[in-house]
């Protein structure tokens, strides 16, 4: 329900700076929706900013905010925000509105995701304008539809104002609209709403039902007076009455009819009466008189009045119309509302058999009993044998004379999408980022979390390698850091967010967001009074977090222009701050804020200094990892001193040092466990080879050690195991996984040469081979491929970070030991050179051709040339100046290329255009470099990728929201389309997909959105799917990645379903009555089928059907039949689920006994029988058998020996010339008495019955 919006509003705070001083909140309050100026975003300023809303902060290139009329959730408009790059933010923020300390306030809005994730949180703040508490609700799911957001929560004891926020975290680049807000709690009278008008009814009913509509408000504030306007269509409902509830229920109140199609409701309390909560105004009551869909509309000219109405003048209307949608249907067994009963609503209800119910999957609940099951499958069945199959639906010819229809210029507008499908989270990965260590009822426990959507935060038994406890850390996918205080608690650094558990309890408290601009928290550290610092992502920032007040304190950027706070250390008062990718160590007095570089050492043959990614103070040492640029050093400060110390331990893994034990802190170098003496300043090697670095560290007694072994050094290794090392004895060891695997992200897609589709995930050591034939799927050993590409019968991935590619051959089976011959998947080499990411890939012949972004920092990705012959590798960096490669199509010897503006994360961009060039792949030689003129292009697009070539032969690219071609001799634009308007500065590594289906149509996720183009026409059509990537199957469907699941979309054409085969029949012959036979109905050239409706006719004098029973193709679905007409069975087959038939079998057996002889009685399956294949529910085809099939039974006398239908003697001959012989099948017929034996007594049985005697 939307926010009213007064005709005029009074806003009693004319000054919105925060600083500016205020009364406190009266205790005289109502609990109401705040008067929230330009809520539905209607109005917006000359510049296109919304009116009454305010930056948080000026806008950068590659963001925007703006009033948008492309989306609305109500009225005409909405808020758009857009971020296209990973370094800057945008938030949008309200009036400041005065609240109570300590009440409880609600923020509402409404959302719609394009792309990426996006924010929405409410800041309090004191009466100087400080912050004092963020409460953030982050959305990346749900895209491609409205969806709510929520802020709620209590009022700092100092707070004396809120604003509520949209916002894109710097991190992500995203696209996004914001609507209809609001903000529930207690105000002052005057500031509140009259309240929030709405109109409820039941959306379906019956034909000729009463319908009750309830007219109601919620957070009425002294509401008075309503007037409504309901619009109908006076074709479908008529007005029957309406029911005022009270204190509405007055003389003063009416409603008026006169208006065809719409009813007004004059509702009005009697004085000194005035509303306050939520309550009903009236129940509007309607006759359905005619089946189908129709609308309710309480239209934004309805108002409302306070209870001063009179001396104000004030009056509050609707923003916008409010409609809600009601199906009048005939039969709920119409579950598509078609007006007809036929396979399609079968087939809907089938396949979602055992589906939760949800507001897209009630109506398949026909008998209303809250399940989708046989029974109701069953009611489908029997109404669709009722319909006459002649009108079931489209008249399709026999088997024989269907052709397929191959795909024309014209063929888009032919296709049909099934619903998207989940085929689960194929991603499920432990991946641990970090650990700390304590003790629980004296068992030493390790504190750890799994990312994951969400993440969880587990609490494991080292001792017993058991695991304890888990808690999702909701709002968070993963926890670079964790720390334990003097008492034991455990903080937890999970996204942006902090978390705290505590082991006495067993309790887990979310602390809320860091700092509202921050994404990232990415180190913790904890001061001798229990308070947390942490260094934040993108601003670099660092904030303190103190339990004693629950407050958090922004201390700002460390360095500006760096944006990461990598590290963090804590000595003697000071916070220490690692900063990159520029590296510098920054030392903060969090009492005063003040801020002081620590000059770094001079470093030999280091110009730059990389990133400090580990920082540790260790007895009065400050210890100082350096990461990046092809360093991997230590370097220790003496913090007494206040000098470095001279050596520099090189060839070190970061990213901790260990916690002290015996006078010592160890580190990983070379391979080798090392130790640093706190006291003498020496380093030595233990002996314990390790060649992972060190994350937090604990020391831990094991039970069942020697005493001489003291202490376990224990770190948390990134797939969940947990390294044992002891200095002492020099023994190490692992504790095999105990915490369980999370949902990871789809981070990349491609089908491989076997047509199985392959995804590397983010953040993660493992990548998924999905078959789609058969719907299984196994993980292997991978890193974050950024990309894949394929070159004969191998998938090369390209691994983050470090530019790594490796290499599986889909002709060889999984082989992942190392040092074991035939590794597979195996690194197959190392790009270097600076490049970090490689995000696109092409191949021709042996060679294969990535693209590359480079490292932190760094401008200027690279063209690498590959050849999978010679193991040769080529890097060209700088193909165009500070840009990188993100598309890449060869032809004819070159190599045509497109780039993006960015460089490596952290990096800024120098130049303001993408370009394309063309490549001499044998000269290894830029031939051109170009910026094309792209038609309709609002400005010149930040990243142009996705190049392809069409079987036009053009080169196929595209920018922002267009689609376009080039001729690869002039290189002119040929072709182009501006299918996403108003789209500018989108991208920034991940290039766009283009594919090229076998219908000659182009699909592709422009803008984020999967949409099909027809190259020949440039006609388009976008499907509701928001994803960054798909891939069309073999199969002909499109599969796509939405966050940690992988879907299916089932694509089928109006003029060409799947043929699913035919029917036949077979049985013995010679049947005798009194005997029981069985029939069976066959499937013949099955093919995706999944349903079948068959008629079988026979004669109901000979033969009585005793049961008819599912083959075993459909064993496990379900089976329908019945016998209205004597000698007529009808039946209905149906799978359920997903699955379909592809071999023939057994469709069904009927079990029958033979009455009366008949030697020409046979049983016929009836030509119009239908076959459906899995995508008729989305075809509406169906394909009958054609020809009627017969099988000639034959029904004899057990006496007729000779099956020429008459008893005579010559039966009796011919029993008595069989006497005497072996039983079997071809004799078993003059075994009369069926003793197993053909005798004297066979033949005298014979005689009685001929002749009646012996």
């Amino acid at each position: 329900m939307a926010a009213m919006a007064a005709l005029m509003v009074l806003w009693p705070f004319a000054n919105s700076d925060l600083t500016a001083s205020a009364d406190p909140v009266s205790d005289d309050l109502v609990f109401g929706i705040y008067d929230l100026p330009n809520s539905s975003f209607e109005e917006s300023e000359p510049d296109g900013s919304a009116s009454e809303w305010t930056l948080l902060q000026p806008l950068t290139a590659g963001v925007s905010a703006s009033v948008s009329d492309g989306r609305s959730y109500n009225g005409s408009r909405s808020l758009r925000l857009t971020d296209g790059s990973t370094t800057e933010t945008v938030a949008v923020g309200s009036v400041p509105i005065q609240v109570k300390p300590l009440e409880t306030y609600t923020a509402n809005g409404m959302l719609y995701i394009e792309s990426g994730r996006s924010s929405f949180y409410m800041r309090f703040f004191d009466a100087r304008g400080n912050g004092v508490g963020d409460i953030v609700d982050h959305k990346q799911t749900g895209l491609g539809a409205w969806q709510q957001v929520k802020a709620s929560g209590q009022a700092p004891a100092n707070a004396a104002y809120v604003r509520i926020f949209a916002s894109i975290s710097p991190l992500w680049m995203a696209e996004s609209y914001y609507d209809d807000f609001s903000i529930t709690g207690r105000f002052a009278q005057e500031q509140a709403i009259p309240g929030v008008l709405a109109i409820e009814a039941d959306p379906v009913l019956q034909s000729e039902e009463t319908l009750t509509v309830s007219l109601g408000v919620r957070y009425a504030a002294q509401l008075q007076t309503v007037n409504a306007i309901v619009s109908y269509d006076s074709s479908r409902f008529e007005v029957v009455g309406v029911n005022f509830t009270a204190p509405f229920d007055t003389g003063a109140s009416s409603f008026d009819t006169s208006t065809p199609g719409q009813l007004v409701v004059h509702a009005s309390a009697d004085t000194g009466n005035a509303v306050n909560g939520d309550g009903g105004v009236a129940e509007i009551r309607f006759k359905a008189v005619r089946q189908g869909r129709g609308e309710l509309t309480l239209s934004e000219s309805s108002t409302l009045g306070k209870s001063d109405a009179g001396q104000t003048g004030r009056i509050y209307t609707l923003p916008s119309d409010q409609t809600i949608r009601i199906e009048v249907i005939g039969d709920p067994a119409d579950v598509n509302r078609d007006d007809r009963i036929d396979q399609t609503d079968l087939m809907m209800t089938a396949k979602r058999a055992g589906a939760a119910l949800t507001d897209q999957t009630r109506h398949l609940d026909v008998n209303g009993d809250g399940v989708i099951d046989r029974a109701d499958m069953e009611i489908i069945a029997y109404k669709w044998m009722d319909e006459d199959e002649a009108a079931a639906g489209a008249t399709w010819q026999a088997e024989e004379d269907v052709v397929p229809v191959a795909a024309s210029a014209t063929a888009i507008a032919d296709l049909r999408f099934g619903e998207p499908e989940s085929l689960g989270s194929p991603v499920q990965n432990v991946a641990t980022l970090d650990a700390a260590y304590g003790y629980e009822n004296g068992i030493a426990v390790m504190y750890t979390t799994v990312s994951g959507d969400p993440a969880v935060f587990n609490v494991v038994d080292l001792h017993n390698n058991a695991l304890l406890k888990s808690f999702p850390l909701n709002g968070s996918v993963n926890a670079w850091s964790h720390a334990v205080d003097q008492s034991g608690n455990v903080y937890i650094a999970a996204t942006s967010k902090l978390f705290r558990y505590s082991p006495s309890t067993g309790q887990l408290t979310d602390l809320g967001v860091a700092i509202a601009s921050e994404s990232l928290i990415y180190d913790i550290e904890i001061d001798e009074g229990g308070r947390v610092y942490g260094g934040t992502s993108p601003s670099g920032k660092v904030f303190r977090y103190d339990p004693a007040t629950s407050q958090f304190t922004d201390y700002g950027s460390m360095v500006p222009g760096n944006q990461i706070a990598r590290s963090i250390a804590y000595y003697n008062g000071k916070v220490y701050a690692g900063i990159g990718p520029n590296g510098a160590i920054i030392e903060l007095n969090p009492a005063t804020g003040a801020k002081e570089e620590l000059a770094l050492p001079v470093l030999e043959g280091v110009a730059e200094y990389p990133f400090v990614y580990g920082l540790d103070a260790r007895g009065d040492y400050l210890f100082a990892y350096l990461y990046g640029n092809g360093i991997d050093s230590l370097i220790i400060y003496d913090l007494i001193n206040g000098q470095w110390l001279n050596d520099v331990y090189t060839g070190v893994k970061g990213l901790h040092m260990s916690a002290v034990y015996d006078g010592k802190t160890y580190f990983v170098r070379d391979g080798m466990l090392a130790s640093f003496d706190l006291t003498t300043g020496t380093v030595q090697t233990t002996g314990i080879s390790y060649s992972v670095g060190l994350r937090h560290t604990g020391w831990v007694s094991f039970p069942g050690d020697p005493p001489a072994d003291g202490s376990t050094l224990v770190s948390i290794q990134y797939n969940g195991t947990v390294a044992k090392l002891n200095p002492q004895s020099g023994r190490s060891g692992q504790l095999p996984v105990v915490v369980q695997g999370e949902p990871i992200e789809i981070h990349s897609l491609e089908k491989g040469p076997d047509g199985a589709l392959y995804m590397g995930a983010f953040m993660s050591s493992t990548g998924v081979r999905y078959d789609p034939a058969t719907a299984s799927s196994f993980s292997f050993p991978m890193g974050q491929a950024e990309s894949m590409g394929v070159l004969g019968n191998r998938v090369y991935f390209g691994v983050y970070p470090g530019a790594y590619v490796h290499e599986w051959d889909t002709t060889k089976p999984l082989q992942t030991e190392a040092s074991q011959p035939d590794q597979n998947p195996r690194l197959t080499f190392h790009i270097g050179n600076e490049q970090d990411r490689p995000y696109v890939m092409e191949s021709y012949g042996t060679k294969l051709f990535v693209g590359t972004i480079p490292d932190y920092g760094k401008l200027g990705g690279a063209l690498v040339v590959h050849d999978t012959l010679s193991l040769q590798t080529e890097v060209y960096r700088h193909v165009v100046n500070n840009q990188s490669i993100v598309g890449l199509a060869y032809r004819d010897g070159k190599i045509y290329g497109s780039s993006s503006i960015h460089g490596g994360q952290g990096s800024t961009p120098t130049e303001n255009a993408a370009k394309m060039f063309v490549w001499d792949v044998e000269a290894g030689v830029k031939i051109s470099e170009f910026e094309p003129d792209i038609p309709g292009a609002l400005k010149a697009p930040i990243m142009i990728s996705g190049l392809t070539f069409g079987p036009d032969g053009l080169l196929w690219a595209a920018a922002d929201g267009i689609i376009f071609a080039l001729d690869p001799d002039t290189l002119e634009v040929a072709k182009s389309k501006v299918i996403y308007p108003g789209v500018t500065d989108y991208g920034k590594w991940r290039p766009i997909h283009m594919r090229w289906g076998n219908d000659g149509l182009l699909y592709t996720d422009l803008h984020g959105q999967l949409t099909i183009v027809d190259a020949a026409t440039m006609e388009h059509r976008s499907l509701p799917v928001i994803t960054p990537l798909f891939e069309l199957g073999d199969d002909g469907n499109i599969y796509y990645a939405e966050a940690a699941e992988l879907k299916k979309i089932q694509i089928a054409r109006a003029n060409a379903p799947v043929h699913p085969g035919t029917l036949s029949l077979e049985g013995d012959s010679g049947l005798v009555t009194g005997r029981q036979a069985s029939m069976t109905l066959l499937t013949d050239q099955a093919n995706a089928l999944y349903a079948l409706k068959a008629t079988i006719h026979y004669d109901p004098a000979v033969f009585h059907v005793d049961e008819v029973a599912a083959g075993s193709l459909f064993s496990d679905g379900e089976l329908f039949y019945r016998e209205t007409v004597p000698g007529r069975i009808e039946l209905v087959l149906t799978l359920t689920g997903t699955r379909s038939i592809r071999s023939d079998g057994e469709a069904a057996i009927l079990y029958l006994t033979a009455l009366n002889g008949d030697p020409s009685a046979s049983v016929r399956l009836d030509g119009r029988s239908l076959l459906l294949a899995d995508d008729a529910h989305i075809t509406g085809g169906f394909f009958p058998v054609g020809q009627d099939r017969v099988w000639a039974a034959g029904v004899y006398e057990p006496e007729d020996a000779n099956r020429d239908g008459l008893l005579n003697d010559a039966d009796i001959s011919d029993v008595a010339q069989h006497a005497g012989m072996a039983v079997d099948a071809a004799t078993a017929r003059y075994d009369l008495n069926g003793d197993g034996r053909i005798d004297v007594k066979d033949i005298a049985l014979a005689a009685y019955r001929i002749r009646g005697t012996t």
